[in-house]
């Protein structure tokens, strides 16, 4: 069963709770008698159950299962939906999970929350751009039409997708988002952007660091930080933004030496470039530290590199009809 991006693989077990109305009696005044007033119904409750098994051929472990599950609780409702399922489709506002995580191959899992039928309920996107501060004077813009069409982003730990703030990296992590991608090995940030696949910008000398945290993980936005306070967010249809601390050097690049004057980036390679929101240099293949971002661009340079420096504000809700 597909709840989101995350699958339980054995669920045996989905049940809608009865729809009650909420009534109440109140004493008339003298001899009038008793007055019922009726209210709008509670939201029903919901419940899945059944069991998380490994299938065959997966590499998925039972643990990652287990962690997989437990992330829901964790994610707004707008991220939990769930696609025909008995004839019904809507979201659920997760109130619980309880794995039983036994020495078996089946271990008993139990989801419970408020389920919003999708007869009553749409999803909406919504953003409130603003740019941000900077150094040039410049305001971007914002298309959420363009931005909610993109593809979803995903997080990866090696070819294993991840859906969890609490899971722990054993390869390297990656984000991606159909447009770009950000691969974060020992010390080393690389960044590709995509064109019928994913074609490396360059690899990125970024101080010392050999753990990665993941903040916030949906299919609109994924945030991870590194052991050295580095933060690198991937949004949807947007540039990767890398917010460094230290300073990043090109492996392969060889960008000549240069800083910003009135445009907010500068030039790495051919068709390649970085902007930021603050007056900065590359000297000997060394960027300034900052607030980054590192794109491709072949035409409207300039628009690409103001756009950069919006923030969206971006928000996946599920709203009455």
């Amino acid at each position: 069963m597909q709840i989101g991006n995350v699958d339980l693989p054995a669920i045996a077990t989905f049940k809608v709770g009865d729809i009650a109305a909420a009534n109440e009696t109140f004493l008339g005044l003298g001899s009038r008698g008793h007055n019922l007033a009726e209210f709008e119904p509670e939201l029903p409750q919901v419940t899945l159950q059944g069991y998380l098994l490994q299938k065959y051929g997966s590499t998925r472990t039972l643990y990652q299962l287990k962690e997989d599950a437990e992330a829901l609780i964790g994610r707004r409702i707008a991220y939990n939906h769930v696609s025909d399922i008995k004839g019904r489709s809507g979201w659920i506002s997760v109130v619980s999970v309880d794995v039983d995580d036994n020495p078996g191959t089946l271990w008993p899992v139990l989801v419970e929350g408020t389920w919003f039928d999708a007869g009553q309920y749409k999803e909406e996107y919504s953003a409130n751009p603003v740019t941000r501060s900077n150094d040039f004077g410049i305001t971007g813009s914002y298309d959420l039409a363009t931005v909610t069409a993109a593809d979803d982003v995903r997080c990866l730990d090696g070819s294993t997708e991840v859906y969890s703030v609490n899971h722990i990296f054993s390869g390297n992590c990656s984000i991606l988002n159909g447009q770009y991608m950000v691969t974060l090995s020992e010390n080393t940030i690389s960044v590709y952007y995509y064109n019928e696949a994913y074609i490396k910008i360059d690899d990125f000398d970024a101080g010392t660091f050999d753990r990665v945290t993941v903040l916030d993980v949906t299919e609109d936005v994924v945030k991870v930080k590194t052991s050295n306070d580095i933060e690198i967010t991937i949004e949807r249809g947007r540039v990767p933004h890398i917010n460094s601390p230290v300073d990043l050097t090109c492996s392969v690049l060889s960008p000549a030496d240069q800083s910003t004057d009135t445009e907010n980036y500068l030039t790495l390679g051919s068709d390649m470039y970085v902007a930021s929101d603050q007056s900065f240099s590359v000297a000997s293949g060394v960027i300034d530290a900052g607030d980054l971002w590192v794109f491709r661009a072949t035409a409207d340079v300039v628009t690409v590199a103001e756009d950069c420096l919006v923030v969206s504000n971006l928000r996946r809700q599920v709203a009455v009809r």
